[in-house]
């Protein structure tokens, strides 16, 4: 059976069918994902929504043509969880749905996350944790501003006995202000753009003087456990902030800017927002994993992307295991829709239990790179020099080593917002001046941002304290060693920490090598670790993008496959 996932759309506030940020598209054979690609990595246009490219792609990837497909799988955004009819035609429209084929409506956008995050988690049984800005509004839409809707904000759901149940839901009232929401409203009030850039929120809060952590809550606890928020969600960043603040008996400065200087109230305010998030995401999940005698949870939704409070979740008590997908965000829509229309279809329903997805990282399709085809290209680039290498991993070790910062391009192309060294940019650990480098002169961001250390598996523990689970995906934050800093001062954070990538040879087998030989050169198994891509551009995906990215950039070399570039 083939069943394709796809993100759908959304209707604006003047009801215009407009497509979801995050679009993208992926194809299952049965159990097993064979391919998945967002539609900004085709189109070039960073969050593009839409799914016309990636459909095209992943048809073509798997040698399928669209009569093949048995089945489609949608989800919606900022709609009714009654979906208005208009919108299901607009998609089988969009799709020429064929009689032979079948068009399935997940009920909800939460429960999508929770399908993407639980079953590929292998867990048998576990709390889902969905954490996000909003999904779809639960009954009537009462107004064309989100907010002032009753919809999904945070959702709670039990696996268990082969079935996922919706047991809880926090802020889903008008207004109501959770913990994306609010956490978005500060990146704004900080200047740092919108829900967009919550990772540079999370990386500012290291810096923070601890200055505000006395202060009162920004959320509430009722007698029934749910939480609620202080302030309501007026649509108005700026006096929500101010609101939230008076009530706590401070002052804020007004809103930064974004060409302003940030300065230590503005690291306070994003290190208080990143505490509350910690905390209460915990408190929820003591109490739910308690009540249900669980001890693996699995987050879904924007706000996984958050690696702090994931970890947090590691200190519970009860709580032996964490999992967040690779996608765990709105890109990753299209494999929980595939695998919801999956496991519900008839003929898999009664193996329910037997089911077990098959969902690797690296799920874009692999381009066979030739000299002539380098060529080809290189006539569009004259100023790059390329010759082909025996072994890449040696090399790319070598390079790292001895100084130099390089582009990584091999085999299919990671799935979800963070490299995991396919199409990564890396860099020598032990060299603090290659982070100031990578920050400035390369990717040309914020100097506070840090970059994450890809370590073989195997070597963890001898770099990060009491950190003993995967984390293929980038997900989490540990502490690095202490006598370990001055070794990989490149990937410590100023509070000691390391969003970390752990490397097996069975996901990634030339990326391991190359770790190798880099830690048998050197003696340190870890290197930097960042996307391939420059400022505002999405993570390349074809050779083309790859070496049109590195022509445009300050980086030293580029390992594409067997062949070494580098500019003359």
């Amino acid at each position: 059976m083939i069943t394709v996932g796809l993100n759908a759309c959304i209707v604006d506030e003047n009801n215009e069918i407009r497509s979801v940020d995050g679009g993208g598209v992926c194809l299952f054979e049965d159990d097993k994902l064979l391919f998945a690609i967002t539609e900004e990595r085709l189109t070039y246009k960073k969050y593009d929504g839409g799914f016309k490219k990636s459909l095209e792609y992943v048809l073509e990837a798997s040698g399928k043509s669209l009569q093949d497909v048995d089945q489609f799988a949608v989800s919606f955004y900022g709609v009714s969880l009654n979906v208005p009819k208009f919108l299901i035609e607009y998609i089988q429209n969009e799709l020429s749905i064929q009689s032979h084929q079948k068009l399935i409506i997940v009920p909800s956008h939460h429960l999508s996350h929770a399908y993407a995050a639980f079953y590929s988690s292998g867990f048998k049984e576990a709390l889902i944790v969905v954490n996000d800005n909003e999904g779809q509004i639960i009954g009537e839409k009462k107004s064309p501003h989100m907010f002032e809707n009753s919809c999904e904000r945070n959702s709670y759901y039990l696996a268990r006995n082969g079935e996922i149940e919706l047991i809880d839901r926090d802020f889903e009232y008008p207004q109501g202000l959770g913990f994306g929401k609010l956490y978005n409203k500060f990146t704004r009030y900080l200047g740092m753009g919108n829900y967009h850039n919550a990772g540079k929120t999370m990386g500012l809060a290291s810096f923070g003087s601890d200055n505000l952590l006395s202060l009162g809550d920004a959320y509430i606890k009722d007698y029934d456990g749910n939480i609620h928020c202080t302030i309501p969600d007026t649509g108005n960043t700026e006096k929500d902030m101010k609101t939230l603040f008076k009530k706590l008996g401070v002052t804020i400065p007004e809103p930064r800017k974004k060409t302003d200087p940030l300065r230590q109230m503005h690291a306070d305010l994003a290190q208080y927002v990143q505490k509350q998030l910690e905390k209460w995401t915990t408190v929820k999940v003591e109490k739910l994993t308690e009540q249900y005698n669980l001890e693996h949870v699995c987050v879904g939704g924007g706000v996984a992307l958050n690696c702090p409070t994931n970890s947090a979740l590691l200190n519970i008590e009860r709580v032996k295991n964490v999992y967040i997908p690779n996608a765990p965000q709105d890109q990753g829509l299209c494999i929980g829709n595939a695998i919801y229309a999956i496991v519900n279809s008839p003929r898999e329903k009664a193996n329910f239990n037997q089911i077990k997805f098959e969902v690797p990282l690296y799920s874009g399709k692999k381009y066979t790179v030739t000299a002539n085809e380098i060529q080809t290209i290189l006539k569009e680039f004259s100023n790059l020099h390329f010759s082909e290498v025996e072994d890449p991993c040696n090399i790319a070790a070598k390079l790292i080593a001895e100084g130099n910062v390089i582009a990584w391009f091999q085999g299919a192309s990671e799935f979800g917002p963070r490299a995991l060294g396919n199409r990564s940019i890396l860099g020598d650990p032990r060299d603090k001046l290659v982070v100031n480098r990578l920050n400035l002169e390369i990717k040309k961001r914020e100097a506070f941002r840090p970059f994450a250390p890809s370590v073989l598996i195997e070597k963890t523990q001898d770099y990060f304290e009491n950190f003993s689970i995967e984390s293929p995906s980038m997900m989490f934050t540990a502490n690095v060693k202490k006598e370990q800093i001055k070794n990989i001062s490149g990937v410590v954070h100023v509070d000691g920490t390391a969003r970390l990538q752990t490397v097996n040879k069975q996901d990634n087998h030339m990326y391991y090598r190359l770790i190798e030989q880099f830690g048998k050169l050197t003696g340190v198994y870890l290197v930097i670790n960042t996307s391939f891509n420059l400022d505002g551009m999405p993570i390349v995906e074809t050779p083309y993008d790859a070496i049109a990215c590195f022509n445009k950039s300050e980086l030293d070399y580029l390992v594409i496959e067997n062949f070494l570039l580098r500019k003359i």
